[in-house]
């Protein structure tokens, strides 16, 4: 068995048996081509008001940062002497690169320099030992979107568009591998602390999401939206917590099953905010770059909902949905 044939079948074997069958293959190309070419410009305003509700709060704290270790995009360059330059140069090229993207997005240059931009941000909030993800999920579609190829709205060579498709696909694969290991990592957490502290020093039980709190709360004492509530219903937070992993275990599979897409983005952004609500850590960015490909997902297709409830791992290998 080749690469391509294993490729082939792993793709078969995370695919559903609900397939979108309104329309011919040549029609539903050209359907799923005019719907990605709008999603790319609304990726691109996603962009935009990440830098405008992001970038531009942090810019006036990065001057005020010594940033005596810079992270290693910046280490060859004179940064004590230029950094006030570079980091107006990285918070002007993302925003002047992304309003223009939003118009023109078929310049790849434009591209590069959005990724280049949000690349630099990312180096310096994460510099001087700080470690920060809430903006990488953002990196991920934008670094993808740099292999689009010249195209636009008219064009009439089906490999063009084919090749538009496949690189809005490998963007949304992005973020649900980089959900999916999220998963792993938290599964990860569960066992390392069961190895290492036994049943009696590790809570996994139904009180999980309750001792996250407390531990958010011991080191940070911030105040949240949901008080006391996970105190008096630890269960329903044990159950919001094993949920996620579910969903975070599935999100590769949900790449493959694009009537599962919006399914995914609602989820993704009850998700965040619950993180906002239970632990008062805001993830807008992430939020963000979920809607930005999966808003005007260019191959989702409607299905009833209970399709979509039983079409979700491992409900699916029922195959109640099968006719």
């Amino acid at each position: 068995m080749n690469i391509l044939q294993f490729l082939r079948k792993t793709r078969k074997f995370l695919s559903s048996n609900i397939k979108n069958q309104k329309a011919s293959p040549f029609k539903l190309q050209t359907e799923q081509y005019d719907r990605a070419i709008i999603g790319i410009h609304f990726f691109y305003l996603c962009s935009l008001i990440n830098c405008l509700s992001s970038v531009f709060e942090s810019w006036p704290m990065l001057h005020d940062l010594a940033l005596d270790h810079p992270q290693w995009i910046f280490q060859f360059l004179d940064w004590q002497r230029y950094k006030h330059l570079i980091i107006d140069l990285i918070c002007y090229g993302y925003f002047l690169a992304s309003f223009f993207a939003v118009f023109y997005p078929s310049f790849r240059w434009l591209r590069i320099i959005v990724f280049l931009s949000l690349l630099g941000f990312v180096g310096l909030i994460n510099s001087d030992g700080h470690g920060s993800h809430y903006m990488h999920m953002m990196m991920y579609p934008t670094f993808m979107f740099i292999f689009l190829p010249k195209f636009n709205r008219s064009t009439s060579y089906r490999l063009e568009r084919a090749k538009v498709l496949h690189v809005f696909f490998m963007a949304q694969l992005s973020i649900c591998i980089a959900y999916e290991m999220a998963g792993y990592s938290k599964i990860t957490e569960i066992l390392r602390c069961l190895y290492n502290n036994g049943t009696q020093g590790c809570e996994f039980g139904s009180r999980i999401m309750t001792h996250m709190a407390a531990m958010e709360d011991i080191q940070y004492r911030w105040p949240t939206f949901s008080g006391d509530f996970l105190y008096q219903f630890p269960w329903m937070g044990g159950i919001l917590y094993y949920t996620i992993i579910w969903i975070h275990l599935i999100s590769i599979v949900i790449a493959f099953r694009p009537h599962l897409h919006r399914f995914f983005m609602f989820y993704r952004i009850c998700f965040h905010f619950g993180t906002l609500i239970f632990f008062g850590i805001g993830f807008t960015p992430n939020i963000l770059a979920v809607i930005s490909v999966f808003a005007l997902s260019p191959f989702y297709f409607k299905v009833p909902l209970l399709k979509i409830i039983f079409d979700l791992p491992p409900l699916t290998f029922f195959k109640i949905c099968k006719k």
